[in-house]
């Protein structure tokens, strides 16, 4: 493994996204995040992890979803997720949303919830 490793802006897209997509274990690390880069009224669906993930909000405002109700945030507003928590988020401002979603993982493990039941 080389002792520095650099990744070019976009290198990490998601094909048809302007999400990118980071994962650890490929670099021996133990974290792996997403980097969102949402339009107005779009988000990600319910969905939980076996392992807290954080939100950073760098850019934009989001509604922030979870079992037990939504809540607001802003630029640099910081959200903790704990284990097996359902949670999602849609961009309710005007401009895009810019988040780093933090993985306490080396691989990046979701589980999506079907809301169409």
């Amino acid at each position: 493994m080389n002792a520095v490793t650099v990744l070019e802006p976009g290198s990490l897209a998601l094909p048809g996204s302007r999400t990118e997509r980071f994962e650890g274990e490929a670099h021996g690390l133990g974290l792996s995040y997403f980097l969102v880069r949402t339009p107005h009224g779009k988000g990600a669906a319910l969905h939980r992890h076996p392992y807290t993930e954080m939100w950073l909000v760098l850019e934009g405002e989001a509604t922030f979803r979870f079992d037990d109700g939504e809540r607001a945030m802003e630029l640099g507003s910081t959200v903790i997720v704990q284990a097996g928590t359902w949670h999602g988020f849609i961009n309710h401002g005007q401009e895009p949303l810019v988040m780093a979603c933090l993985h306490d993982s080396p691989r990046i493990i979701q589980e999506f919830r079907d809301e169409t039941a």
